[in-house]
This record gives structure tokens, sequence and C-alpha cells, in this order.
């Protein structure tokens, strides 16, 4: 017999959410944060490269696991 607590997964599936949500708001803390540095231009393009990289595989993810109130996948 499979017993499913419910009220687990919610509760679970919030937590996930939550978490990738604090993801997305620390990137964007970043990103206006880095807008207020002087940069040498190598070192900024780098960074620039990096960002996307992080906001594309939040953004992947978050699409994989989610669509804002449901998660797909634990």
């Amino acid at each position: 017999m499979i017993n499913i607590e419910i009220n687990a997964l919610e509760s679970e599936k919030q937590t996930v959410i939550m978490f990738y949500k604090k993801q997305v708001e620390v990137f964007r803390a970043i990103k206006r944060e880095a807008e207020r540095v002087e940069w040498a231009d190598s070192k900024y393009d780098e960074f620039v490269d990096s960002m996307n990289l992080i906001g594309s595989t939040l953004s992947t993810l978050l699409q994989t696991i989610t669509n804002g109130s449901d998660v797909y996948v634990i």
C-alpha cells in the first residue's frame, strides 16, 4: 500500500519554489550592484558572460521544475 502525504508534498513544493525564487532575487541584486562598479573591459566581459550563463541556467531550471505555482519534478 502506498501512502502519500499531500500536505508534505505541498510543503516540499513551496520550499522548492521559494528556493529558486530566492536564487533569482539574488541574481538580480548582483546585476544591480554590478552596474555601479567601474570595470576593466576584459573583466566586465567575463562577468557579463558568467552572469548570462547563470541567468540562462536558472531560467531553464525553473521552467523544468515549475510553472510558477506547481512543481513538476522534485
